[in-house]
């Protein structure tokens, strides 16, 4: 390339300001690229700091200390302990749930307790009468169609009916369940082997003292009054 002499001057002139030359030349197109570059810095500084020059300047923020809550882990406790707890009682409710009476089911319990409306709709909600009998409020509450007279019936009746005062019995159930077995000469007839321990037994307990008729009647396997009244008419009722 040939520079024309009017701009430097001579050839040897050329020469020697051709150095210069250059070295303006390279300033000139450095400045901008030096000026972006200046103004990419002072950017990152306004963001990040008057320090920081680059994303690796950036200060790492310690994360903050975690303690240990003891409130909040004795709460969780105690809410889990209640939660075995409530488990463990329903298991054992549902295992010795009391038998409903033979031949009725969940509907005739219902139509006993005189439910009223929406018996059967009440009754198909419940698969057997263990879970009727350990049906809790808010379980009793998501029935549709039950209402609070209704509830409040049912809760009532499986109270009384666990603890035997529903149902009422008869006099006859009454005798079935609590008479004790019959005495083995109970109902039979005197004989005079019978009179002789009779009074033989009768000396023994001395008759005249306390009240030994329930011993004697033991011994004797008869009741109370068939042995006091069979005494009186061998003892008694012949002296006057």
């Amino acid at each position: 390339m040939k520079l024309s002499s009017r701009l430097f001057g001579s050839a040897d002139g050329c020469r020697a300001k051709a150095p210069f030359f250059l070295h303006s030349c390279r300033r000139a197109f450095a400045a901008p690229a030096g000026g972006s570059a200046g103004r990419s810095r002072s950017s990152v500084g306004l963001v990040l700091g008057s320090n920081a020059k680059s994303l690796v300047d950036i200060p790492v923020r310690p994360k903050p200390r975690r303690f240990f809550d003891l409130k909040t882990f004795k709460r969780f406790i105690l809410r889990f302990k209640q939660k075995e707890e409530e488990a463990e009682e329903l298991l054992l409710k549902r295992t010795y749930t009391k038998p409903l009476p033979e031949g009725w089911t969940v509907l005739t319990f219902l139509e006993k307790i005189k439910i009223g409306e929406n018996a059967e709709e009440i009754a198909a909600a419940f698969s057997s009468w263990t879970d009727l009998a350990n049906a809790t409020i808010d379980e009793l509450q998501n029935i549709e169609g039950l209402t609070n007279q209704q509830r409040r019936s049912i809760v009532k009746h499986i109270r009384l009916y666990n603890h035997g005062l529903w149902p009422e019995n008869s006099y006859e159930d009454y005798i079935d369940k609590f008479q004790a077995p019959p005495l083995e000469n109970e109902n039979k007839e005197w004989t005079e082997a019978d009179d002789a321990r009779l009074l033989e037994l009768a000396a023994q307990y001395d008759v005249s003292f306390g009240d030994p008729w329930l011993y004697i009647s033991w011994e004797m396997q008869r009741d109370f009054v068939d042995v006091q009244t069979r005494y009186e008419q061998l003892v008694t009722i012949p002296k006057v």
